[in-house]
């Protein structure tokens, strides 16, 4: 949620170094726009073809953001940045594995979205990433 002139920037970062996902080729991101969502209001931007290189490692930039992990600025290529600029209603999807950012809202304009993960049924993970997932919890039926 960033509101006119306000909300900070997300910096770059892969969804699977959180998630801890395997296989990461079965997880994804849909992102639903609930404003126009631009340039100016902070759009989700990627880095072109980053889902089919590795998990990047994450550290720590500044340690007032301890929960910002992002990946050492060399390893991401800029030059290769895409924004993915959507109407409200519209949806974007991204892999576990896609380097992506947002900015700060620059505009008069809210920026709001919803973000939603889905996974496979055989997909895992190293940490309690599934056990935490709704479709996995006992009260919820499965095929």
């Amino acid at each position: 949620m960033k509101p006119p002139h306000f909300g900070t920037s997300k910096p770059y970062h892969q969804d699977n170094f959180y998630f801890k996902c395997h296989p990461a080729d079965h997880v994804i991101t849909a992102w639903v726009a609930i404003d126009d969502a631009d340039e100016a209001n902070g759009c989700l931007r990627y880095i072109e073809g980053s889902h089919k290189g590795p998990v990047l490692p994450h550290e720590v930039p500044d340690p007032k953001e301890a929960y910002n992990l992002v990946p050492p600025p060399e390893l991401i290529n800029l030059s290769k940045e895409v924004l993915a600029e959507v109407k409200k209603g519209g949806v974007v999807f991204h892999h576990s594995k896609m380097l992506h950012t947002s900015h700060r809202n620059e505009s008069d304009r809210w920026r709001r979205g919803y973000a939603t993960h889905w996974a496979s049924a055989e997909t895992t993970s190293e940490i309690d990433t599934i056990e935490k997932a709704y479709f996995n919890r006992d009260d919820f039926p499965r095929n």
